[in-house]
């Protein structure tokens, strides 16, 4: 059985609005302007110029919670970055003031930013957690945070934060 003309009109606006997101997610073209910046008050940095870590500078076992984004930012982009900010300075904060924890936001339009970029291998919008234990990155990609299971319920994706940087503060120690 055939579907219906208007189901299928619906299923390619879908499909091309997917395909808009996706291209302007992964945009590395500059805007023309650039929305305002907000301090991090994890990191005490902005996500147009590279976060530095004083507090880390003794301690050779630390999580890095490390967020790229284009300069052309979606909905859901601006989402992970606000969300995965407030959990770590919500439920995080002491691993954050003792140095174990940092909350990093690279805007991929700054070419300052290439070398932490290159170094993660970054693609587009990506959240990752890294575990330097001994001086040595464990880099991982969190993929799942794009998932809509996520994106739709607040409550699921600071589960998901939380559980991933508990976990990834387990394996530093």
């Amino acid at each position: 059985m055939s579907m219906p003309f208007k189901a299928k009109m619906h299923v390619l606006l879908f499909c091309i609005l997917a395909v808009g997101l996706v291209c302007a997610c992964a945009s590395s073209t500059p805007a023309t302007t650039t929305p305002p910046s907000q301090p991090s008050a994890t990191t005490g940095t902005t996500s147009e110029r590279p976060p530095t870590s004083p507090n880390i500078s003794g301690a050779s076992n630390v999580v890095k919670v490390v967020y790229f984004h284009p300069r052309i930012r979606c909905g859901p982009c601006i989402y992970v970055e606000v969300r995965t900010r407030e959990n770590v300075e919500t439920y995080f904060q002491s691993e954050v003031d003792s140095g174990r924890l940092t909350y990093e936001v690279y805007d991929l339009g700054d070419k300052a930013n290439a070398a932490v970029a290159n170094e993660y291998k970054v693609v587009g919008s990506q959240l990752f957690i890294n575990v330097v234990k001994n001086g040595v990155d464990q880099i991982k990609h969190i993929g799942d945070v794009w998932m809509p299971k996520y994106l739709n319920d607040q409550e699921a994706y600071d589960e998901l934060i939380q559980k991933t940087i508990k976990q990834a503060l387990k394996d530093a120690s």
